[in-house]
């Protein structure tokens, strides 16, 4: 490693540590976080279901990534609790990709976001949810491969996803859209990436009519709302900037990396189309920047700023 290499990622990590901090006193009025989600989100609900035997080795920790998510790292920042609902391999609606009878013999069937819902529903005991806490919403990757799914039918789940946790009392709404799909390792460079760029453009746009939409009919609803498309975009675009060295192949068809960690810190994706955990990292944090932060915050992290602890990190 070089120098200048080692002292950027050293820059890195005193940024993280800053922002860490800083969001944790900014944000300390969130009680939890409430994650409805798929395998970009899962912390390892599939594999407590299917006694582990789903995400195999060389997946670690029942994650679909080598290591905690974007929800987990954004949780840690913030300093509140996580109550986890994802699922890998959940649509939209109530079931998973796939369907099979495999999946459903292990006990996936039903564990989709509209699914997980309920799942949060019975976690209430008959009480409701707590007003305090942030509910990330975050899906829509899985709707692609089924064939019967439409940009428009996909958005419209996510929208009734919110309605109903509104309904049991929660009012402060994360939600992201979907990274393009089109860049990501499994598309990149054939003949399928335009049409999935395609799509997930068409998702995103119907996603922001969506939360507008709810925006006008829900009272005292909140929502924040996070350009993932363009976050990952960015990474792509200027990988270095962000301490990334491959962003283009899936570290998992790599030897070299699968057993090598100070690579997989390098490596954006750990299979075609989830990102390693560093890359969860990144964008968990990048998740809490989001968020709105009280003036004092903000002064705080400008002050640590002014002497150079965060140099070289860029805003996404």
């Amino acid at each position: 490693m070089t120098r200048r290499r080692f002292m950027r990622a050293i820059r890195h990590i005193g940024a993280a540590l800053v922002l860490s901090a800083t969001c944790a006193m900014a944000h300390a009025g969130f009680s939890s976080l409430v994650v409805i989600g798929d395998s970009l989100s899962d912390n390892g609900n599939v594999s407590a279901l299917t006694g582990g035997s789903i995400p195999p080795a060389p997946y670690v920790g029942g994650r679909f990534s080598n290591g905690p998510v974007a929800a987990e790292a954004m949780a840690g920042a913030l300093g509140i609790g996580l109550q986890d609902f994802a699922f890998g391999g959940a649509k939209t609606g109530t079931d998973l990709a796939g369907n099979d009878s495999y999946l459903w013999n292990l006990g996936l069937n039903n564990t989709g976001m509209g699914a997980q819902v309920g799942m949060f529903a019975a976690s209430l005991g008959g009480a409701s949810a707590d007003p305090g806490a942030l509910y990330m919403v975050w899906g829509g990757p899985n709707d692609f491969f089924e064939p019967t799914m439409t940009p428009a039918m996909s958005a419209g789940h996510i929208g009734s996803i919110i309605s109903s946790l509104y309904g049991l009392g929660a009012r402060s709404f994360f939600v992201p859209n979907m990274p393009d799909l089109g860049s990501t390792p499994e598309f990149l460079g054939t003949a399928l990436a335009p049409t999935m760029t395609g799509a997930t453009l068409a998702f995103n746009a119907l996603l922001d009519a969506e939360i507008l939409g709810l925006g006008l009919v829900l009272p005292d609803a909140s929502f924040i709302r996070f350009d993932t498309f363009n976050y990952f975009a960015q990474v792509l675009s200027r990988p270095d900037d962000f301490g990334f060295v491959n962003v283009a192949s899936a570290c998992i068809s790599d030897l070299a990396c699968v057993l090598n960690p100070a690579v997989q810190a390098q490596t954006l994706f750990w299979d075609g189309v989830h990102p390693t955990t560093a890359g969860h990292a990144a964008l968990g944090l990048a998740f809490v920047r989001a968020i709105p932060e009280p003036s004092t915050a903000l002064l705080l992290f400008g002050a640590l700023a002014a002497v150079g602890v965060t140099g070289g990190r860029r805003r996404a």
